[in-house]
């Protein structure tokens, strides 16, 4: 019997209604969640949970695989710090102009 290492539960047992995604996860849900995290992909837990949480949604999921979340969470990363550094511009801006 083999057993999901992410979530414990028994590969094609306690899954419910879940598919198992391969023979180490119960579900695509329970591979994203082991392989999108900092320890393993870099990016932030913030970027990781927004890239999980995007990738869990019904039909998103099965057109894409667990390392393109890590891939996409990467990104979310990049984003979240180009979305910062233009903020400070533009406070920074705002206070000149005063």
């Amino acid at each position: 019997m083999k057993y999901c290492k992410n979530c414990g539960s028994r590969i094609g047992l306690d899954c419910g209604d879940a598919e198992p995604d391969n023979e180490h996860y119960c579900s695509f849900g329970c591979g994203i969640r082991a392989i999108c995290t900092p320890k393993n992909c870099g990016a932030s837990p913030l970027a990781c949970e927004i890239a999980v949480q995007l990738f869990e949604l019904d039909g998103f999921v099965r057109i894409r695989s667990q390392e393109f979340a890590a891939s996409c969470a990467r990104r979310i990363d990049m984003a979240i710090e180009d979305w910062k550094r233009e903020s400070r511009q533009q406070l920074t801006k705002q206070e000149l102009d005063r």
